[in-house]
């Protein structure tokens, strides 16, 4: 029980002053965000090939960082940390982007054509975006990892208007991103509100309101991240990859994601799979080395798990449920909605 009370505290403590990071972490990005952005501006190439970024999106807490730091294998790459988030990127505000910017694929938005720009080419240099680069690799990246967690609602977009590789989406059971966002403190006051999202699907306003849990309106957010690219036209132009499939069997997830790109494997990737990413909380079970796919089940009260199941299903996104993996027939067979079709079903819980 001490020992217990003592964990907890640790985590407490971690969590004010940290972040959330472990001592070592908050460590080596402090050194990261002082001496990086002074190397990549001094060794910068003026003549990067736009192709060879590589772009990963997801929900917060998804496994973005932990991906993003797999293919960071591949020899003279470097991670581009969260460029769109606008309370650390002055220039990301500037574009004209929000929280949960909202774009279609045929928007004309020249401000965001000329950010994403100077980002997918290794330009936008901060102490926030190269906080992920080690410094033994801050030395003219020839490939750029640009690690998204506000990306989901412009993925179509960013996929028309430049010529990079297929995006990752990358997925995870709500549960373990609430679980995760939770432990690290975060909350959500209110049901979200995202007029362009509500726009395109009508259909969902009335049952928004009806939420009152800060876990369905979680929930609720991350339903509206995954479905608005899952919505888009197929063949997808991204990627789609379940964490849970990825962590479960690297090598046939990671070859089918190399395979997309036309790229060979880099060595190391797949015994890099099984080590935490640099965001990983100290209170993780993939720090504890525990299975991460069914860990919010001891973290979530059930009808927390009961909440987000409920709400996720309303928005006919049933490939999840109370196992820890995907059901992958039914992802897949999603289809593309009509924005004016009706809801089926009402949450009651």
């Amino acid at each position: 029980m001490r020992s217990g009370k003592l964990h907890e505290a640790w985590n407490s403590a971690t969590r004010r002053y940290l972040g959330g990071y472990s001592p070592r972490q908050a460590l080596q990005r402090a050194s990261r965000r002082s001496l990086s952005p002074l190397l990549l501006r001094a060794t910068a190439s003026r003549s990067y090939d736009l192709r060879s970024t590589l772009v990963i999106a997801g929900s917060p807490r998804s496994g973005t960082t932990w991906l993003a730091e797999l293919l960071n294998r591949i020899p003279r790459s470097a991670i581009l940390f969260e460029p769109e988030h606008v309370q650390q990127v002055p220039e990301a505000r500037e574009a004209g982007l929000t929280w949960h910017t909202i774009k279609e694929p045929d928007d004309d938005w020249p401000e965001g054509r000329q950010f994403f720009d100077k980002v997918f080419r290794g330009k936008l240099i901060s102490s926030w975006t190269v906080s992920h680069v080690p410094v033994t690799s801050a030395v003219a990246p020839r490939t750029w990892i640009v690690k998204f967690v506000d990306a989901n609602f412009m993925l179509g977009w960013l996929a028309r208007n430049f010529p990079i590789k297929p995006p990752v989406l990358l997925v995870r059971h709500p549960c373990a991103v609430i679980a995760s966002q939770l432990r690290r403190g975060w909350s959500n006051p209110h049901p979200p509100r995202l007029k362009g999202f509500l726009a395109k699907y009508p259909q969902f306003k009335d049952y928004l309101e009806t939420l009152s849990d800060p876990a369905e309106f979680a929930a609720a957010l991350w339903s509206m991240q995954t479905y608005a690219p899952l919505m888009l036209p197929r063949p997808w132009p991204f990627v789609l990859i379940p964490y849970e499939e990825l962590a479960a069997d690297p090598r046939q997830e990671l070859s089918r994601l190399f395979g997309a790109w036309q790229m060979p494997m880099p060595a190391g990737v797949l015994e890099s799979a099984t080590r935490p990413s640099g965001t990983t909380d100290s209170g993780s079970a993939l720090r504890a080395g525990a299975d991460p796919s069914g860990a919010w089940l001891k973290s979530l009260s059930t009808r927390q798990i009961d909440s987000i199941l409920a709400v996720i299903r309303t928005f006919g996104l049933d490939f999840y449920d109370a196992s820890g993996r995907p059901d992958l027939n039914r992802l897949n067979a999603l289809v593309p909605a009509e924005p004016s079709a009706q809801l089926q079903g009402r949450h009651t819980g």
